[in-house]
């Protein structure tokens, strides 16, 4: 069994489909999304498209009805297609306390989703967080999924890890496996038990071939649909990992158990 622990909604969803059959991905962790650059046509819609993208990562805008709309597509989705996909809701970063409660009992809790995330912000702007970690802390188990990609710093993710010391009891993937700064973060969290490591947007063999060896238990397979294939993340870990059991556990076995699916 394969299980892609993060992408997001890619539309048409049939598309997606015969692109997960085509390559042998039996369950997908889909994730909400404002932008859609695989409906693109040309150059300049892409551009557009991403300019949006980089907005929101950097904090720059917060978009709550499209954030509402999208919690909504997702939730079509996945109950259309249970067999296939399950659900991640998102939750904006800087509301107070009684807000994100509200927020995650609305949007994740009431739409059965397993998680909470794609979760973004700026730089120098990880504070904002922590209300989402206090809104679960000791009450339900749901993994934080958080972007630390650009434009977050060694600084930045290095904060988010301060937070995870702090609420020891909740989960957090650091999703696209800190960008550059994946070596130095490896070895941050070798001994702490509740982070996880997301593969996607790894740009190096190595970053997959050394988190698969020191923690083999807390990496988990993603393509971060539409960016990448499904293709090209199994041949990544095919050329990284040789033992059998450990690419069972990076291919499935970790996030069925993370997420008891």
């Amino acid at each position: 069994m394969i299980i892609d622990s993060h992408s997001h909604v890619f539309l048409p969803v049939e598309k997606h489909l015969e692109i997960m059959g085509n390559d042998g991905i039996d369950k997908t962790v889909l994730f909400p999304t404002i932008i859609h650059p695989e409906k693109t046509s040309d150059y300049s819609e892409y551009k557009e498209e991403l300019r949006l993208l980089n907005k929101i990562l950097r904090g720059e805008i917060n978009p709550t009805d499209l954030r509402i709309r999208a919690i909504s597509e997702l939730k079509q989705i996945t109950n259309d297609y249970p067999d296939k996909f399950v659900g991640f809701g998102s939750c904006p970063t800087g509301l107070d306390l009684e807000q994100t409660g509200k927020w995650i009992n609305d949007y994740v809790i009431e739409n059965s989703f397993k998680g909470i995330g794609e979760l973004a912000f700026g730089e120098g702007q990880v504070n904002k967080a922590e209300n989402i970690f206090k809104s679960i802390s000791g009450n339900v188990r749901y993994p934080l999924w958080f972007h630390t990609f650009n434009p977050l710093t060694l600084n930045d993710i290095k904060e988010l890890l301060v937070l995870a010391k702090k609420y020891p009891d909740v989960v957090v993937i650091l999703g696209h496996g800190a960008g550059s700064y994946w070596l130095e973060i490896i070895e941050e969290i070798v001994n702490m038990k509740n982070v996880y490591f997301d593969i996607s947007a790894s740009f190096t063999i190595y970053s997959v071939k050394v988190s698969s060896e020191l923690i083999p238990e807390r990496v988990l397979f993603s393509v971060d649909m539409p960016y990448n294939s499904p293709a090209v993340m199994k041949k990544i870990v095919d050329e990284s990992v040789k033992d059998q059991v450990v690419k069972e556990l990076i291919l499935a076995n970790n996030i069925k158990r993370l997420l008891g699916i």
